[in-house]
């Protein structure tokens, strides 16, 4: 009745994070979908997340849409002394966006476009999904923001709304060392908001765009590698 041997082990590998790249992941571009196409890509200043170039490029080369899934499908907080708390790669994206948090308000730089988050949806790890409601002050409308892996929003979308070249970018994109999420959204109806389901909020989205990170090699890692291999050290 015994088991002598279960299985056998003949390398053990490990692997530390952060040792060789950065810590946390930057946010590296966009990848807008407009008309059920890609468009071009739109890629930041990584090395200066919280640089004028980036807060210029978001506000007039991505597209409202997407822009204010980016501002606004979140859980970033703002504390009292202006530090940004919550998910390292959603702060990384916020910061790089550079639109003010003033709960449950988010406004652009020069105050052009208020956003107030209505409802929030966490991340649930049965959907692999969160997302976001919000009203443009603007215009008054409600729209709904869904974000998740590049997969999980193919599948919530409609299939009209999916670029016939989906599978062949993103798995570029993940051979290109890119974490990939997906953004899809759709507009809502003020009154509808109450009655609705989270299946009901995640029906009938149309992808927005993906969102592009990188965690990178730190700028001294090459030689360091160099020295080790030099040193006969595997």
């Amino acid at each position: 009745g015994r088991i002598p041997i279960a299985g056998k082990i003949s390398t053990m590998v490990f692997d530390k994070t952060g040792t060789i790249t950065k810590e946390g992941m930057d946010f590296a571009a966009v990848i807008p979908v407009e008309a059920q196409r890609f468009s071009e890509k739109v890629a930041f200043n990584s090395a200066d997340p919280q640089s004028l170039q980036n807060h210029t490029t978001v506000m007039t080369k991505v597209p409202q849409r997407l822009r204010h899934a980016l501002v606004s499908c979140h859980t970033v907080t703002m504390m009292h002394d202006g530090t940004l708390v919550g998910n390292g790669v959603e702060v990384s994206m916020f910061r790089t966006c550079g639109w003010k948090l003033n709960d449950p308000l988010i406004s652009s730089p020069d105050g052009g476009e208020t956003l107030e988050v209505v409802k929030k949806l966490d991340f649930d790890h049965h959907r692999m999904t969160s997302g976001v409601v919000v009203r443009c002050k603007q215009t008054g409308s409600l729209v709904v923001f869904v974000k998740g892996s590049y997969e999980k929003i193919q599948e919530l979308s409609e299939a009209e709304s999916v670029p016939g070249d989906y599978d062949t970018l993103t798995a570029e994109c993940a051979k290109g060392g890119y974490y990939t999420l997906g953004v899809a959204t759709k507009t809502i109806q003020p009154q509808d908001i109450g009655r609705m389901t989270r299946d009901s909020l995640e029906a009938g989205l149309k992808i927005c765009g993906l969102l592009l990170f990188l965690n990178e090699i730190k700028e001294d890692s090459p030689l360091a590698m160099r020295e080790l291999e030099q040193g006969s050290v595997r």
